[in-house]
């Protein structure tokens, strides 16, 4: 009797950690930045992030002959493996700086996800790109 109540309790103990590690691998919540314990990060932190935006968004020519400003913010999802998908513009501007702004967030590396009971989790990030001329 307690060989089978032995393996009978190993197989229950192997089922619900298969269960668990299942669950944790399918579970397609987003989080939002305050429900996690641990942000998503880009690698090389905020600066780095900044210079990158600094360097690759182009001023649309028809905006800047417009003199059209301001801040687009975009949403995307920080994947369990870092990837991001899921974009959206959250706050318009205009069709131009919107389309840059998008343009240039889908190119945007892996970034290092956020962790809830040190596990990886999709998190929703929001990102602000903003425009401003010099008319000097």
């Amino acid at each position: 009797m307690k060989p089978f109540l032995a393996i009978l309790l190993a197989i229950f103990t192997l089922s619900v950690k298969a269960q668990t590690s299942t669950a944790a691998l399918t579970d397609t919540t987003v989080y939002t930045d305050k429900e996690v314990s641990v942000k998503p990060q880009y690698v090389g932190g905020m600066d780095r992030l900044g210079s990158f935006l600094a360097h690759t968004v182009r001023y649309p020519a028809v905006a800047r002959e417009r003199n059209t400003q301001g801040r687009v913010q975009i949403s995307f999802i920080v994947e369990k493996d870092g990837k991001l998908s899921n974009f959206a513009v959250t706050k318009s501007v205009s069709k131009e700086l919107d389309e840059e702004s998008m343009r240039v967030m889908k190119l945007l590396p892996a970034w290092k996800p956020a962790r809830n009971n040190d596990q990886p989790v999709r998190c929703l990030v929001e990102l602000p790109v903003t425009y401003t001329l010099n008319n000097r």
